[in-house]
């Protein structure tokens, strides 16, 4: 909504599950990975959810998370993205993913499986949203994992959210290697400047911004 060098409101926030360990987060060995995450666009109204407070912004993910989605297609593997939409939210056409849509005000999943190279601590961060965006990592609740055996407790899983903040929010877990473990990011526009751009620092200290 606001030039990200503007940028007024500096509100962020995280929700982490409560006594959850690093080392406990689920994932699984699915027996068929497709390279990329799988994208969903889903069609909202202008500011159809608030983003100037935790509960507006929950509320606003959560019920995205939860909507039908209007086209979608996979094999992303540069979830970042930075568009200008119109000042005056006017319903504007623009390219999100090689794909023309509105880009004025809409919702956004992407889901996948994120695969543990080593074992050892990754650090998920969420750089830049513009206007509100969480990441869920782990298996029951980013997503479910195709039936295969779960590994980990499946009770416990990291989340990050975050809504207009220019410097970093991030989660340190980790992870065994050879294991699948399942993310999802929610991401909502309500109209003007459309940012999403996150990282995850490996176990080697390499940062990683795309094919995650």
């Amino acid at each position: 909504m606001n030039n990200r060098f503007t940028v007024t409101l500096l509100f962020v926030f995280q929700l982490l599950c409560a006594a959850a360990t690093a080392d406990t987060i689920g994932g699984c060995s699915p027996q068929s990975v497709s390279k990329g995450l799988y994208a969903e666009y889903i069609k909202t109204t202008l500011k159809e959810y608030g983003v100037w407070n935790k509960t507006e912004a929950t509320t606003g993910l959560s019920a995205l998370d939860k909507s039908e989605a209007e086209y979608s297609w996979g094999g992303i593997t540069n979830q970042n993205f930075n568009i200008v939409g119109s000042a005056d939210g006017t319903a504007t056409d623009g390219d999100l993913y090689g794909n023309t849509v509105n880009i004025e005000y809409f919702g956004l999943r992407l889901s996948g499986y994120f695969y543990a190279s080593t074992t050892g601590d990754y650090t998920f961060d969420i750089d830049y949203v513009d206007d509100a965006a969480s990441i869920t990592l782990g298996a029951g609740v980013a997503m479910d994992c195709c039936g295969s055996e779960l590994t980990g407790n499946v009770e416990e899983n990291a989340y990050i959210y975050a809504v207009k903040k220019s410097t970093t929010v991030r989660k340190t877990v980790t992870l065994t290697a050879g294991v699948y473990y399942p993310i999802k990011v929610v991401y909502y526009q309500a109209n003007a400047y459309a940012e999403f751009e996150m990282s995850v620092l490996y176990p080697d200290g390499t940062n990683h911004t795309t094919d995650i």
